[in-house]
């Protein structure tokens, strides 16, 4: 008998490996499955200009240019912008734009070196600068007067997709594959219908734009949650977010869409490194502890000579405990 419904992992002919650049934009849940593939030694980048929600600021952001960043705001000796997420908040102007500059840097040149983006869209309700008409991608709690909310169409998503598209591959020479998901983080401040109805377009818009475009796939972490993982049990405590076990569990899901049996198991093998680095000692002094971080940072050192994964990180610090236990 089965007791629940569960989401196969999709069949995809695009592959991920340790030798190239990723790059994942978006929600917070591009950074859960960010921080999957950092911990298992992918060269990924996430979010470099901060969290984004809304696909408009995300697919702007994927193209943001030093010269997009103008109009910055000042509140409580807190300078800030509306299109960045509150983390480039600084006490001058010139300390932010610093920030904003050397971020574009790292994105710049990560996106010169992949040919893979993720992008997790999270909303589809936005709200718009009744001063310009611009759609910003944080209020910064700034007075609700000073915007207007409202909900994106499924064509203007497709639209600016398509727009941000053609704009990033004119600027890099190159065409990138696209991996597109819907959170299934709830926005509910906005209401449970919504919430339901800002993610039903997010999903038609999506939809059309895999259509049309060969170099588009979806990866359905919306589904796996909502219908695989159907109960409270794989929350965190706000009811809202995934707990551990789910992005686990939904990064399993994504490890076998997109990764061969090979790197399968070089991510097997780096997640026995990671627990096997992060294992707290009863007798961190005794000589058994001391035998047990030499054979550890043997094996990370042939690996690392076999693979050309960089472990070198680890090996220090190993190093050092050896040393001073």
């Amino acid at each position: 008998m089965n007791f629940r419904t569960e989401v196969d992992a999709i069949k995809s002919d695009l592959r991920i490996d340790h030798s190239k650049g990723i790059f994942l934009s978006g929600s917070c849940f591009a950074e859960n499955i960010g921080k999957q593939l950092l911990q298992r030694k992918f060269n990924a980048l996430i979010n470099p200009l901060g969290i984004s929600y809304n696909p408009i600021s995300i697919q702007g952001l994927i193209n943001a240019e030093v010269d997009d960043f103008k109009d910055f705001q000042k509140k409580e000796d807190i300078w800030f912008h509306y299109q960045l997420h509150s983390q480039f908040g600084e006490a001058s102007e010139y300390t932010l734009k610093e920030k904003i500059s050397q971020a574009l840097k790292i994105q710049n040149k990560q996106l010169e070196e992949t040919t893979t983006i993720i992008i997790s869209y999270g909303t589809a309700n936005v709200h718009e600068l009744i001063s310009s008409n611009e759609i910003v991608n944080n209020c910064h709690k700034q007075a609700a007067s000073l915007f207007r909310k409202r909900t994106l169409s499924q064509e203007e998503i497709v639209a600016s997709f398509q727009k941000n598209k053609i704009k990033l591959e004119e600027k890099y020479g190159k065409e990138f594959q696209f991996i597109l998901t819907v959170s299934p983080v709830r926005h509910l401040r906005e209401g449970f219908r919504e919430n339901l109805i800002s993610k039903s377009i997010l999903h038609l818009a999506v939809n059309q734009i895999i259509k049309e475009n060969s170099n588009c796939i979806y990866f359905p972490s919306y589904e796996i949650m909502m219908d695989d993982l159907r109960d409270y049990r794989f929350y965190n405590d706000d009811l809202l977010h995934p707990n551990e076990f789910a992005v686990n569990y939904i990064w399993k899901k994504f490890e076998t869409s997109f990764c061969s049996e090979t790197i399968k198991q070089i991510n097997n093998k780096i997640e026995v490194f990671n627990q096997s680095i992060n294992h707290r000692a009863f007798q961190p002094k005794s000589n058994k502890h001391s035998s047990f971080l030499k054979n550890l940072k043997k094996q990370l050192i042939d690996f690392q000579a076999t693979s050309q994964i960089d472990f070198s990180e680890e090996i220090i610090a190993l190093e050092n405990k050896i040393s001073n236990p």
